[in-house]
Parts: structure tokens; C-alpha cells; sequence
């Protein structure tokens, strides 16, 4: 046991320092706004682009991969110009053109490739939508935290329970008592912005108090279900990490793999709450 804890507790003090300097330089773009948001949330997408380009064909970044590139440059004029019907629509064509290209060079998974236009897209325009929605930077700096607090939760609450496997086939470490740590540290986070921000949280009062634990589950069972997607992904073509930009964690796609949906989806929440 003793043993165990201490491989799986190897290369923490460089996955910390890496994590703790990635996320104030997240929490300092988030406050700042505004056109450093917008070129934070492009480069991001540019990251995202290189790696699924590689990722999705055998290590090599071709064509279909500089398709998704010009995508990622154009998240924020399409933001700026789109709805999210139009948004899912353009989304639908720049797919079906970026799995012909792959299909007409012979990359690997012309289908996967396909899929990061909406990986790209969507995603990232949902966390512009959120930055600009009134009291925006309170709404991402909880999306953040919610994101880091399952993924830590999960992390250290599996290690020290263990248990049964979640999905052995996909992530072999993780395990169900981690999912629930996950969840638990979630739902955490969100009682803690509740509290420090009674006004300015976008669903802090008293009748909305189970939504807000409803709201925290369902986004952190999204952003766990990201991590396990590219597990799936990283399975399927037989490698560990998306790349090695980040010292201790790999790359840019596994450290944001349960940003990307939970974005999407706390876009969704907010836009049904408007309407309703």
C-alpha cells in the first residue's frame, strides 16, 4: 500500500507547481476581460487545434489539423456575428468539410477529426458567451473552480480510498469513491461562491439552493465524462498524454478534457434560465 501511494504521489510537486501557476494565469486573464479574454480563449482553441490534429492522426499534423487551426482563429468573430443555432450550424459544415479533407489526404479517423470542429467551436464561444453574460467573471471563475475542484477532489479521494474501477477500459485508475470525491468538492466550491458572492453568483438565493447543488453535480458528472472521453481517445490510438507543453501534466487537451464540455454546458444552463 505504502508503496502504491507513493508512485501514484510521484511527480506531485511538479504537477502542483504547473497547476498552481496555469490557474492564477487563468484567474488573472478571467479578470481582466476583454480583449485578453478573447485572445486567452484563441489561443487556447490553437493548442486544442494542434493537439486533436495529432492526437486523431497517428502523431502527425496535417491538413485536416490546419483546418481546425483556421477554425480556432475565428472563434471570436463567430462569437461576435453568430447565435448558438447559427453557431451549431457552421459548426455542422466546417465538420463535414474538415472529414472530407481528411478523407481526401488518407488521415487516420477522418470521423474524429470531424468531431474537433464542434470541440473547438462550440466550447469555445460558450466560455465567451460567459465572460461578456452580466456579472460574467463571477460565472467563469466558478466554471474554473468547479472544473479544478472535481478534478482534484477526484484525484486525491481516489488515491487514499480507492475502490472499484470506474471504467478500467478507459481510465484504469479512476475509481467510483473518486467520481463521488469529485462531485463532493464541486458541489464545495459552489457553496463557497454562494456565500462569498450572495449577489453576484448567478444563482445564489435561497430558492434557487438545490438547483445550485443540481447545477454542481450535473457540471462536474459533464466535466468528469470530458476526462474520460479523451482517456477513450488517448486509449484508441496508444498514448498516454495529448502532448508534453505542460511539465507534469502532458497537454493543453489534458488539462482542459472537463473545461470544454462543462462549458458548453453551463452555457446551456444559463440560456435555459434566461428563457424560463
Amino acid at each position: 500500500m505504502e508503496r502504491e501511494l507513493k508512485t501514484r504521489f510521484h511527480g506531485l510537486a511538479l504537477r502542483a507547481l504547473s497547476g498552481v501557476t496555469l490557474a492564477m494565469l487563468s484567474l488573472a486573464v478571467i479578470y481582466v476581460g476583454g480583449a485578453i479574454f478573447e485572445l486567452f480563449v484563441v489561443l487556447l482553441g490553437c493548442l486544442i487545434a494542434w493537439e486533436w490534429g495529432r492526437l486523431c492522426n497517428g502523431g502527425k499534423f496535417a491538413v485536416s489539423g490546419v483546418g481546425l487551426l483556421v477554425l480556432a482563429l475565428l472563434v471570436v468573430p463567430l462569437f461576435k456575428s453568430l447565435n448558438i443555432i447559427d453557431l451549431s450550424f457552421f459548426a455542422l459544415i466546417a465538420a463535414f468539410i474538415i472529414y472530407l479533407l481528411a478523407r481526401t489526404t488518407g488521415e487516420k479517423a477522418p470521423g474524429l477529426l470531424a468531431l474537433g470542429a464542434f470541440y473547438i467551436i462550440l466550447p469555445l464561444t460558450s466560455l465567451l458567451y460567459l465572460r461578456v453574460f452580466f456579472n460574467g467573471d463571477i460565472c467563469v471563475y466558478w466554471l474554473f473552480a468547479l472544473v479544478w475542484a472535481t478534478d482534484i477532489g477526484a484525484y486525491f479521494t481516489g488515491i487514499l480510498i480507492g475502490g472499484p474501477k470506474l471504467l478500467p477500459k478507459i481510465s484504469p485508475k479512476k475509481t467510483w469513491a473518486g467520481s463521488l470525491g469529485g462531485i463532493a468538492a464541486a458541489i464545495g466550491v459552489t457553496y463557497g461562491f454562494a456565500y462569498y458572492f450572495p449577489v453576484r453568483f448567478l444563482f445564489a438565493n435561497t430558492e434557487l439552493f438545490t438547483h445550485m447543488t443540481g447545477y454542481a453535480v450535473l457540471l462536474s458528472i459533464v466535466s468528469q465524462g470530458g476526462d474520460l472521453f479523451i482517456s477513450a481517445i488517448k486509449r484508441r490510438f496508444g498514448v498516454k498524454d495529448t502532448s508534453q507543453l505542460i511539465p507534469g501534466h502532458g497537454g493543453v487537451l489534458d488539462r482542459v478534457d472537463g473545461l470544454i464540455p462543462a462549458a458548453l454546458a453551463f452555457m446551456l444552463i444559463v440560456l435555459f434560465a434566461l428563457v424560463s
